[in-house]
């Protein structure tokens, strides 16, 4: 051979070796050697599903960010108080995690695990979420979900195991309690709305009504002599707002509220009446929602269905909505005037 020759030899020996090197530091880039790419992440979960009892979603610290149980057929949220959670979306982390294979194995070294935020979930800077699944038999689950590599595949590693993967799917595990829970309060189509007062804490009220359905904009009863509504549809926000209400919070019901308690009462052509009644003010407000059948003013044919399905879903339960919500049912009769004339 040749020194030419050799020394070619030699180069691509050492290129070799570089490259190698480089790949092992590339975490989360490059395969590492092992043979369980396309078996199962959770091996025995598919076969459980049926007798997950709790799940439970843990952050930085080993603090638990949301707990969910299953009691009878529904799934409840624990920091809630036990309200109901959003069945498809714990259903859709079971089967993802169920399904869910491995693409290739990731570096063993848990010193690297924080580079795919895998690390340690006691780690108090800990950036994954584990995600414990527990059986009515007393077996469980328990996986780290670190960063997501496309948005159908993320880093995961078993808690109980150094081996980190790149998996098949990336399941959606809200950190959140909120996010569990159905956002739907109530949902009462507008043109249904005949009547809305507004009665404060000090005794003050604002009244809107129409007398038709067909009625485009709702009038203002007692304006003040010289003043007039901002437009003619001012008042129209307010009665629309049990349209697609959702809510940002939501607890059971408490009995040391504190503040101001303001009562908006709806009225509908077809002698539904749903009261919301607000308590505190601003971010700190919390509200209640009753409804009933007004039999005076209902059609001979109308029944209480809809007003026991409203309560049977809310009566025990207290909610906060967004701001700019809540400020439509703590309106005064002043919020919705022209500024009064110059003297």
């Amino acid at each position: 051979m040749n020194r030419k020759a050799f020394g070619i030899l030699i180069l691509a020996a050492c290129l070799f070796v570089v490259l190698a090197i480089v790949g092992q530091n590339r975490v989360g880039t490059g395969p590492i050697a092992g043979d369980s790419a396309g078996s199962r992440l959770l091996p025995g979960l598919a076969d459980n599903l049926n007798d997950i009892s709790q799940i439970t979603v843990t952050g930085a610290g080993r603090q638990q960010l949301v707990g969910l149980e299953r009691v009878g057929d529904q799934w409840t949220v624990s920091e809630t108080g036990g309200y109901a959670a959003e069945r498809a979306k714990v259903n859709a982390l079971l089967i993802a995690l169920a399904e869910a294979r491995i693409v290739e194995e990731k570096t063993s070294s848990p010193t690297l695990h924080s580079r795919l935020g895998v690390e340690a979930i006691a780690d108090p800077d800990a950036t994954g979420t584990e995600v414990s699944l527990h059986v009515a038999n007393g077996d469980s689950f328990s996986v780290v979900l670190g960063d997501t590599y496309t948005s159908g595949q993320v880093y995961a590693r078993l808690a109980a195991n150094d081996q980190s993967v790149l998996i098949d799917r990336n399941p959606d595990v809200a950190r959140d309690p909120s996010d569990w829970v159905p956002r739907d309060i109530v949902n009462i189509a507008s043109e249904r709305v005949q009547r809305v007062e507004i009665t404060q804490a000090d005794g003050e009220k604002l009244v809107i009504r129409r007398d038709d359905p067909d009625t485009a904009n709702f009038s203002v009863d007692e304006i003040p002599a010289g003043r007039e509504l901002q437009y003619a549809g001012v008042a129209n926000v307010t009665a629309n707002l049990l349209q697609n209400l959702r809510l940002d919070d939501v607890r059971p019901v408490s009995d040391d509220q504190a503040g101001p308690v303001v009562i908006s009462e709806f009225r509908m052509f077809d002698g539904l009446v749903v009261t919301v009644t607000t308590t505190g003010v601003a971010d700190e407000a919390w509200l209640t929602f009753d409804a009933r059948l007004d039999t005076e003013t209902a059609p001979a044919s109308a029944d209480s269905a809809e007003a026991d399905d409203i309560n049977g879903r809310v009566a025990d339960w207290e909610y906060r909505i967004p701001s700019y919500q809540l400020s439509q049912l703590t309106r005064r009769i002043e919020d919705l005037l022209k500024p009064p004339p110059s003297e």
